[in-house]
């Protein structure tokens, strides 16, 4: 997990957690979550439902990486409207 989806990691670290930018992994998992070291650090990101197998962490780990993916991106209003743009430039 920490090798291969490091970002992600720092992505549940610092999106989903409120941690501070850092070389974030996990450290351990249980029914209800996963803990996330760096250094002395440590934080925690709570599964929405408890899981009893552990093919089901990957079920509610997915989601909470494509939000905390969200939660990274450019607000709406800060991407451009190829469609908008076009329309002012063929005003002037």
């Amino acid at each position: 997990m920490n090798a291969e989806h490091a970002d992600t990691v720092r992505l549940y670290a610092t999106r989903r957690a409120g941690a501070p930018e850092d070389f974030w992994r996990v450290s351990g998992s249980d029914p209800k979550g996963c803990d996330l070291i760096c250094e002395d650090d440590a934080s925690r990101i709570r599964f929405k439902a408890l899981i009893a197998m552990p093919g089901e962490a990957h079920q509610e780990l997915v989601p909470l990486a494509n939000a905390a993916a969200e939660l990274s991106a450019p607000p709406r209003w800060q991407i451009p409207n190829c469609l908008a743009l076009k329309a002012l430039q063929d005003r002037w």
